[in-house]
């Protein structure tokens, strides 16, 4: 088997996005590159004044949905991060007035992406604050999604709807594509799940198909409670598994 370096598995654009991600065990696209499990999107989409594009993996925080003190998505979407490449990781920091934030992705066996999130908070006061491990899934070839609990979801064609469902992290969150199976984990004590087949946004052409899984620690989309006093450290954790 070939090994493939951190470079090979990992694209990551200039403002911070993990925009494609093929590791060992993934089957060949078209090009004779290895398939990228996220999904590719090329339009950004007009969030009340703030551009998005549905692709990739991002991190919401301190919040999704508007907050006081924070847009739509947080306040790390679209913000270049300072990269560190190192031969067996990459570190991505932001830096904020409010709080500092670095992501963390590595390799590991079996073919498996590890990432580590850490927040710390530099205003005066407690920062509310959720954490969201914003990862937007291809679903051409997806054929399941199962959870810990045997809950099984199929069916992601295009029929224009969308649905956001929150659900407790009981253990492994499994995705069955035609030639491949993706494991999720986290420490987080909710997944945040977005099916969307076509229902968002509205009238897009193409539609837009993907699967949100988001590792959390609130079940909705603003802070709920959860508050990081200042010079304290929020940490979480997601791995990526693939299984052929």
């Amino acid at each position: 088997m070939v090994s493939l370096s951190l470079r090979d598995c990992l694209g990551i654009h200039p403002d911070g996005k993990l925009e494609r991600l093929h590791l060992a065990g993934m089957p060949l696209d078209a090009s004779g590159r290895r398939a990228n499990v996220l999904q590719e999107w090329d339009q950004e989409l007009d969030l009340g004044g703030r551009f998005f594009r549905p692709a990739g993996w991002d991190e919401c925080f301190p919040t999704i949905d508007p907050y006081p003190g924070s847009p739509v998505m947080g306040e790390l979407i679209g913000l270049p991060p300072e990269m560190n490449w190192q031969e067996d990781r990459v570190e991505q920091i932001w830096r904020t007035p409010r709080f500092d934030a670095r992501r963390c992705f590595r390799l590991t066996a079996p073919p498996c992406l590890e990432m580590d999130f850490q927040a710390i908070c530099l205003q005066e006061t407690p920062l509310d604050y959720l954490w969201a491990s914003h990862c937007l899934l291809d679903v051409a070839k997806l054929q399941t999604m199962r959870l810990a609990s045997g809950d099984l979801y199929r069916d992601f064609d295009h029929n224009g709807s969308e649905q956001k469902i929150f659900v407790r992290n009981l253990g492994p969150l499994e995705l069955q594509y035609s030639d491949f199976r993706v494991v999720f984990t986290t420490d987080q004590p909710y997944w945040g799940l977005w099916i969307n087949r076509g229902g968002w946004p509205a009238n897009c052409q193409p539609a837009l198909l993907c699967l949100g899984v988001e590792a959390t620690n609130t079940a909705g989309e603003i802070p709920a409670g959860q508050r990081l006093d200042p010079g304290a450290i929020f940490t979480g954790k997601v791995r990526l598994e693939i299984h052929s």
